[in-house]
């Protein structure tokens, strides 16, 4: 996130027990460029596309994610994919057993193929679901000598019941 290159889609703070319930942006400054969209997919939507067996698969807590570089905590316990109302899912930074990887490629995929892209405006508040919407965005060019420099801030929130 501290790039402007592409980045997946995958759900926030996998890595804990308890991640957020939802994530906000604000867009401060969208990107002179017109880049940085944001993309969303609906992980349900997305796992319904598949078969029982890659369903079985995904509920077993067999998958452990990588806490961010700058934590020695190294990486999870295992927790499911799907687990009932929560989804954990960062393609890029879980450990995926040889068992699971056909199912998880497919269910990577279907993410990508059911995925929508919005582009927020100044001013745009963006609420998601954290346990369901897998979200990413594509690439934006960093900015030019004089020009603002794109600005999203990030909040977490959670519900309490």
């Amino acid at each position: 996130y501290f790039t402007a290159d592409h980045f997946p889609l995958h759900t926030d703070v996998s890595y804990v027990p308890n991640p957020p319930r939802f994530m906000l942006l604000h867009c401060v400054h969208p990107d002179p460029g017109g880049g940085g969209s944001s993309q969303l997919a609906d992980c349900g939507v997305a796992f319904a596309l598949l078969d029982e067996s890659d369903h079985k698969t995904l509920s077993t807590s067999a998958f452990r994610f990588r806490y961010p570089p700058n934590c020695t905590l190294g990486e999870s316990d295992p927790f499911p994919i799907c687990d009932q109302a929560l989804w954990r899912f960062k393609y890029t930074s879980m450990r995926i057993p040889k068992f699971a990887s056909g199912a998880v490629e497919r269910f990577h995929q279907a993410l990508t193929e059911i995925s929508v892209s919005l582009l927020l405006s100044r001013g745009d508040l963006l609420i998601v679901d954290n346990h369901r919407i897998a979200h990413g965005r594509s690439a934006f060019r960093t900015p030019q000598r004089g020009l603002p420099e794109r600005h999203l801030m990030r909040l977490y929130a959670t519900s309490s019941g």
